[in-house]
């Protein structure tokens, strides 16, 4: 009975030279490159964020290739968001106060708006290392500069729903 031989795999392999690609260097196949990669022309691609780093949630960078005005929807536009920056306006909070401040609003819901608002930078999320755990939220800088914004929202909020309650029988103003 004859035993036939099979090849190993090597950790080295040889590589043809590849058009508009590097070539591999001591014969060892390494990573397809580009030369505008290699000179650090190429377009951005899409890396790992370095812990701390900002990063573009993609609804919002999809809205940054329409306009500004769909950039700030994005960032401040969901469910909550702007009555939450609102109740932050007056200084940090813990959840729970935050969850009662805000109104009729689920934890999950909660959750996921002041996610995406710390992703944005709108929000830090501070967590104390105490038993049990304590988190506070607060505006970042960029948060504060909000201020405006959500008093006109809130002002114009007021006199939209004072002139629905006046004309439409059974709607109720707060």
């Amino acid at each position: 009975m004859a035993v036939k031989e099979t090849a190993q795999p090597t950790t080295a392999e040889p590589t043809a030279p590849v058009p508009g690609r590097e070539p591999a260097e001591a014969g060892v196949r390494a990573p397809d490159r580009t030369a505008e990669e290699a000179a650090g022309t190429a377009p951005p691609v899409m890396r790992e964020p370095v812990m701390g780093e900002p990063v573009m949630r993609e609804p919002v960078r999809r809205a940054a290739e329409a306009c500004p005005v769909e950039v700030a929807i994005a960032v401040v536009g969901g469910s909550w968001k702007m009555t939450v920056v609102k109740h932050l306006l007056g200084g940090p909070l813990r959840f729970g106060v935050l969850n009662r401040a805000v109104g009729p609003v689920t934890p999950r819901v909660l959750t996921r708006q002041l996610r995406d608002l710390e992703a944005d930078g709108i929000v830090h999320r501070e967590v104390y290392p105490e038993v049990p755990p304590r988190v506070e939220y607060s505006l970042t800088p960029l948060g504060e500069s909000l201020a405006g914004l959500v008093e006109s929202l809130d002002a114009w909020g007021t006199s939209y729903a004072a002139r629905l309650a006046a004309s439409v029988p059974g709607a109720r103003s707060r």
